[in-house]
């Protein structure tokens, strides 16, 4: 797959943008046209913020524990509509799914949450809280960017409604790029974020090449907006990012995602384990169903203080160790290309600072 994509065009054609549609709808188990692509998960995200027609008496259900990237686009909106963004409380660094499927009711308009939490790797149950937010009438909209290229997808199976993701992180994609999944009906409800020529219908585009070649003029306001993907999506994408999507998608998929996950799965095993072994404390969620490729551990520093916090990170940069503090604590991220060396390795350095901490 990776030689065929190497020979799918050159930087500059459209071969690039499709094949990254193509193989994002292979990765989420949706039709290819349910695809936009864009620049980030906020992009994503965004499309459905900005885009849908808001009412005062609307609401948001999220949890107050989600990255900014899940936040903010709600809160800009609301200061404009005047909605209300429902933040539902957390004990400690982890918030329920009980508690966040009792704040929505019969104005919630979209609950949101994340696949994976990017503080502790907790696993939220998409299919029970896409049921709870349908209950309601609510569109379901996840991010995704701390699962996808570890973890299957189905949106259909999970029933969301919006997915969105970067291209970087568990993806290995470059910077820049990303894309969002949208549910048919709720992609022919959204308002388009901005407006050029390439999201008018291909007739149209044609039409409009042809006019400017002949030295002529169109009519303002009467070309029609395609249908779709195509009436949502940005036309500046760099060819060359779009490449590295679609190549680093191609080698996930070729690998394979259930075989990844598994590849993970027994590597956290062992994380885990060996944690336990050495006493230290673990603050990411154990059980299985809950379980991601990110673990959260107890470090000895006071991560309220950024003294501490430069502390800890020298420590780490010393041991070229690569973890950022997150949750209050120490967030290790394992991936498919890890291996059981790299594990010991990081249990060593944790345990050190435990042991220093204790004498």
């Amino acid at each position: 797959m990776v030689e065929e994509m190497a020979q799918a065009g050159t930087p500059g054609s459209k071969n690039w943008r499709s094949a990254v549609r193509s193989r994002a709808a292979e990765l989420v188990g949706a039709a290819t046209e349910s695809i936009v692509l864009t620049s980030s998960t906020s992009a994503g995200i965004n499309l459905v913020a900005s885009g849908l027609s808001w009412k005062p008496s609307d609401n948001i259900v999220l949890k107050e524990t989600e990255h900014p990237t899940v936040l903010y686009p709600w809160v800009y909106q609301a200061r404009q509509a005047g909605f209300e963004v429902r933040r539902v409380r957390s004990k400690g660094q982890h918030v329920s799914e009980n508690a966040l499927i009792k704040a929505i009711d019969h104005h919630t308009r979209v609950v949101a949450v994340s696949h994976v939490e990017f503080g502790t790797g907790y696993r939220n149950d998409l299919p029970r809280l896409a049921a709870a937010a349908h209950s309601a009438r609510a569109f379901f909209l996840v991010d995704a960017i701390q699962s996808l290229g570890t973890t299957p997808m189905d949106v259909n199976e999970c029933a969301i409604d919006c997915l969105a993701s970067g291209g970087f992180k568990w993806m290995c994609g470059p910077r820049g790029t990303g894309f969002a999944y949208l549910h048919p009906k709720l992609m022919d409800s959204l308002t388009p974020p901005f407006e050029d020529s390439f999201n008018l219908s291909s007739d149209e585009e044609q039409r409009a090449k042809l006019l400017l070649r002949a030295g002529l003029t169109s009519e303002i306001g009467s070309a029609p907006f395609a249908a779709g993907w195509r009436r949502l999506e940005p036309r500046g994408t760099s060819p060359v990012l779009l490449r590295g999507l679609a190549m680093s998608l191609s080698q996930l998929l070729e690998v394979g995602i259930d075989r990844i996950a598994q590849r993970i799965d027994d590597l956290i095993a062992l994380l885990l384990d060996e944690c336990r072994r050495a006493s230290i404390p673990v603050l990411s969620s154990q059980e299985m169903q809950h379980r991601s490729a990110i673990v959260t551990v107890g470090v000895p520093f006071d991560l309220t203080d950024l003294e501490e916090i430069q502390a800890l990170e020298r420590r780490l940069i010393e041991e070229q160790l690569v973890a950022h503090p997150r949750a209050g604590g120490l967030r290790f991220g394992v991936h498919a290309f890890n291996n059981e060396q790299d594990v010991d390795r990081a249990v060593r350095v944790v345990a050190a600072m435990w042991q220093g901490h204790r004498v």
